[in-house]
């Protein structure tokens, strides 16, 4: 395997949101020396890197459903890895993707190059996490533009449910966030780089059909919003054109304030708040929470249920799993 650098973690340039660490939480992570020791252990023992399928087929089974995920290009941190410090997010490298399930999991004490599972939900997330990242960089976020409907409806009454229940606002008020975090949503998915005016009715029937709300509404708002991408991008769009003062305060720690406790597990803070900018992740989120028993309780999850039917989540897996498993 040839050597990698830092500079190849950002081989999609084109399509940066589907990676946690250019998102606004994950852009301040250092990542020069965990790519550094990796990078140090393909060269001299390229037998710990040993492909995620291992665990997948061998010891972790992923279920009947989906025995057939591929997981091209996925590889784990080995827990003899000890000089790479661990990490949270899957890793972009060239064209693999790596992942450190380290606190999922305990080497054997017997069989070397085998692992034994301690948290199977977690690992089960970050694996098809990792694996929705991993396909999305390959075909250029498609898969994900297919499944934008519901993700830009449930990520858009998300922020709206949020804000609204601390700030307690009123109808008209949760509506025009509601579109506004709609139209952030898929100026990321569809990866566009400005708005201009004669897009703005385009936009609006696509979010209508998406958000159920009337294309004259929705125009209403987006004609005056500006073109956003980011977390900072939405902020300022609730702020200026909500029409309400009660949201003139609203700040990036207080909207990552305002999703917390609706979702657990490991690292869920900070996996909420990037999810807010990377749709692979609430991808992720809506997959376990629609057909996971662990997660079904949590706020998160009945929120995925009551906004979508359950032929369009059954449709949204199937989609999902499709492009999971393209070669």
């Amino acid at each position: 395997m040839c050597m990698v650098t830092y500079d190849m973690i950002k081989i999609n340039e084109e399509w940066k949101m589907l990676n946690a660490y250019s998102t606004t939480p994950g852009k301040d992570y250092d990542l020069s020396e965990i790519v550094a020791g990796i990078n140090r252990h393909i060269i001299h023992d390229s037998s710990d890197s040993i492909p995620l399928r291992d665990i997948i087929v061998k010891e972790y089974g992923i279920g009947n459903d989906n025995s057939n995920l591929p997981f091209y290009g996925l590889n784990y941190i080995a827990h003899r890895w000890s000089d790479v410090r661990q990490f949270n997010h899957p890793l972009l490298i060239g064209k693999s993707i790596f992942i450190d399930p380290r606190p999922f999991t305990s080497p054997d004490r017997q069989i070397e190059t085998k692992v034994n599972i301690n948290n199977n939900p977690e690992l089960r997330f970050m694996l098809i996490r990792a694996s929705i990242e991993y396909a999305s960089a390959k075909d250029g976020g498609y898969t994900l533009k297919l499944l934008a409907p519901t993700l830009i409806r449930t990520m858009a009454r998300w922020i709206a449910n949020s804000i609204s229940s601390k700030k307690n606002l009123n109808i008209i008020t949760d509506t025009r966030v509601f579109i506004i975090a709609a139209e952030y949503y898929l100026h990321i998915i569809e990866g566009r780089d400005g708005k201009e005016d004669d897009d703005v009715e385009s936009i609006a029937l696509k979010l209508s059909r998406m958000i159920k709300v009337n294309t004259s509404d929705i125009i209403d708002v987006i004609r005056v919003t500006t073109h956003s991408k980011t977390v900072k991008d939405l902020l300022y769009n609730i702020r200026e054109f909500s029409n309400s003062t009660q949201l003139d305060d609203l700040t990036m720690n207080s909207l990552y304030y305002y999703i917390q406790g609706v979702w657990y597990g490991y690292n869920t803070k900070e996996i909420l708040a990037m999810a807010i900018e990377c749709p692979s992740i609430f991808a992720t989120i809506i997959h376990f929470g629609s057909t996971h028993s662990a997660y079904k309780k949590t706020q998160l999850s009945r929120l995925i249920g009551k906004n979508n039917k359950q032929d369009e989540l059954e449709q949204f897996n199937r989609v999902l799993f499709s492009g999971l498993t393209q070669e």
